[in-house]
């Protein structure tokens, strides 16, 4: 089984200098939630879990809408 990852932020070099980010993961807490996933099988993954929700909603804006938002 192969398990698509779509991480979100994860506390590294990368986020030193960033500007706010919010649902932010240590490596460990990720590198968990990521373990946990390969284990269920899972096709597609998020961490955290809740981006999920985020991404099902975001899709379901139709794309006239999605070009209008600054995201």
């Amino acid at each position: 089984t192969v398990t698509t990852i779509k991480p979100g932020f994860v506390q590294t070099r990368l986020l030193e200098n960033a500007e706010k980010t919010f649902w932010v993961l240590s490596p460990d807490q990720a590198a968990v939630q990521i373990l946990a996933a390969v284990k269920q099988k899972k096709q597609v993954a998020y961490t955290p879990a809740r981006w999920g929700l985020v991404m099902l909603i975001i899709r379901h804006i139709p794309s006239f809408i999605f070009r209008r938002l600054s995201i």
